[in-house]
């Protein structure tokens, strides 16, 4: 079904067939106290792709978890969209996303509350599900005060120009080099031509900052008036989203204990620690049919190390159903690698239990044929491909 509605660039969230709205059309009016309930260990409920025989133990749970966020964080529904500097390819936050500030209908602020309890049950459970958010949504999540750095972070480019503006007066840029200050207007307009009271949104509409804002000149005189006015807009432009998406988090976990948090640890509380620790994963081992001397062993640690941080994440999704790590070591399985039994080991494949977080490693007799083996496995295993 989500497939066929990629195809059919079926992205609104009216139309999507895409795994996020599946789990939300399903779940979204189950008790809340179900997203709270512990006495059923780390799942909150069980999951069955359709016409595919895993059984539910925990990893096609997590294998569902996972496209939920790969659907939700995604051009496949219009929930959310990537920061600017995302599109622009600038500085920060690469690849993160934001709410969509245009959709303000009930079903669209109903699924942001999902989104929320999703990140709730993320928390609580210690799931680590991946969400890709800047800090100007982790802030306001904990209460916390938006600032000019926070847009900096989302959108550089207009902060750049805005703080070019605001400070022209100054004899240097925000960079710290020296430049000639404008003390006047007819230097302002030399320098930044004819503008007005508009800005453009996060999604590139021009949008007016005032009633009448685009007849409104911006002068020398009224710079910071335009630049306070213009940074309120695009700090705040989806209040009301990041609010439903709270709500949901609140329903969830309890809010006054999060206001302990800096808007950092409440990030990993909820997504986690991006980068996978080759210390951490290694403390978390054991062997079976293998010792962690083996050579096959030692060529498997060489070949992670030589991992890109996407490949390992790619490689804890290909064995645990997840792409992140838990923030503490107080994991439900330790990461199990067995020797896997077959004719001409560099002629097979690695197979993974997600339910278990273990891998069945042939004994590669080759660093180049283990390189092979994983990452066909990393590319190529995701969604269930090479699972057992």
């Amino acid at each position: 079904k989500s497939s066929e509605s990629d195809d059919r660039k079926e992205y609104d969230i009216e139309t999507s067939r895409g795994i996020f709205v599946q789990a939300f059309n399903q779940l979204h009016k189950v008790p809340v106290e179900a997203f709270r309930n512990t006495s059923t260990g780390d799942r909150v409920f069980r999951v069955n792709f359709t016409g595919e025989a895993g059984i539910d133990a925990g990893g096609v749970y997590r294998e569902g978890l996972q496209r939920i966020m790969e659907n939700l964080f995604s051009h496949r529904v219009t929930l959310l969209v990537p920061c600017p500097n995302a599109e622009n390819k600038l500085s920060s936050n690469l690849g993160s996303y934001i709410p969509n500030p245009k959709l303000t209908s009930q079903l669209a602020m109903d699924m942001f509350e999902f989104a929320g309890r999703l990140a709730g049950l993320s928390l609580r459970f210690k799931a680590s599900l991946p969400f890709l958010f800047p800090s100007l949504v982790w802030k306001q999540l904990c209460g916390q005060t938006l600032d000019r750095e926070d847009l900096m972070a989302m959108d550089t480019l207009t902060g750049q120009a805005l703080y070019a503006i605001d400070k022209c007066a100054e004899a240097y840029t925000m960079d710290g080099e020296h430049h000639e200050p404008i003390t006047n207007e007819a230097d302002f307009r030399a320098a930044f031509g004819e503008m007005y009271f508009v800005t453009n949104s996060s999604t590139g509409e021009e949008v007016e900052l005032m009633t009448g804002g685009s007849a409104r000149l911006v002068t020398f005189a009224n710079r910071k008036e335009y630049v306070a006015t213009a940074l309120e807009y695009r700090l705040h432009e989806f209040d009301a989203q990041v609010a439903a998406i709270r709500r949901g988090l609140a329903s969830v976990v309890p809010m006054p204990a999060l206001r302990l948090f800096t808007w950092q640890e409440l990030e990993i509380l909820v997504a986690g620690r991006p980068e996978i620790d080759l210390d951490v994963l290694k403390r978390q081992t054991t062997y079976s049919g293998y010792s962690k001397d083996d050579p096959v062993v030692r060529r498997f640690w060489k070949v992670l190390a030589g991992m890109t941080p996407e490949e390992r994440s790619k490689y804890v999704r290909f064995t645990w159903g997840r792409s992140r790590l838990p923030m503490s070591e107080s994991w439900s399985n330790k990461h199990t690698i067995t020797r896997r039994g077959c004719g001409n080991p560099d002629k097979a494949l690695p197979v993974s239990h997600t339910c278990f977080f273990s891998i069945e490693l042939p004994a590669y007799t080759t660093l180049e044929r283990m390189k092979w083996g994983l990452m066909t496995a990393v590319h190529f295993g995701g969604g269930g491909i090479l699972n057992g």
